[in-house]
């Protein structure tokens, strides 16, 4: 008698066709977004990356930065670095670097003594080329520096902004918020 049942290759061939139904699915959604979708999967990740940080910076004792620049052509890259033997050094896995579509554009504002004594010492240290510290700090004490991000779209036209800061009881908090109309001025 015969054994019944399914062949390798047939499993192989349904996996092949769920695999190219759901690319499918998943181009076609991601396609239809809005905007201000997008803008938020942006926001959301770099959030989720944030708490990964703060966490890692609590497990590993030791300081954990988030280094925000825009380059000659006005594109917006993060990217996560770590502080050991008086260096930043970047940090590869899990968190990687990030270079925002060229229509957003990631703005930082930060308030945080460590970090400016930092800065000052790797501006005034004329010995050797010092690079310039990440824009936000997270502690290995679970602390993270006073800072408001914003990714929103360089076109003003845009109503829509991902704001990522720390709110008054110290905590890391997101939310998408609107830009203001010209009525709302």
């Amino acid at each position: 008698m015969k054994a019944k049942g399914f062949t390798l290759i047939e499993v192989m061939i349904v996996l092949l066709l769920i695999t190219v139904i759901v690319s499918g699915v998943t181009i076609a959604v991601n396609s239809a977004s809005s905007d201000k979708d997008r803008l938020y999967a942006m926001g959301r990740t770099l959030f989720a990356q944030m708490q990964f940080a703060l966490d890692e910076a609590l497990i590993q004792q030791r300081l954990i930065g988030l280094r925000v620049q825009t380059d000659d052509t006005k594109v917006s890259v993060y990217n996560w670095h770590y502080y050991q033997d008086e260096r930043w050094q970047p940090l590869e896995d899990p968190l990687q670097k990030v270079t925002l579509p060229k229509e957003v554009v990631l703005q930082v504002s930060v308030d945080d003594e460590l970090l400016q004594t930092l800065l000052e010492n790797s501006l005034n240290d004329l010995s050797e080329e010092q690079e310039v510290p990440p824009s936000i700090i997270f502690y290995p004490n679970s602390d993270i520096s006073e800072f408001q991000l914003i990714l929103a779209f360089k076109d003003d036209s845009q109503q829509d902004n991902y704001q990522i800061y720390i709110d008054e009881r110290g905590q890391l908090t997101n939310s998408l918020i609107d830009k203001p109309t010209e009525d709302d001025r």
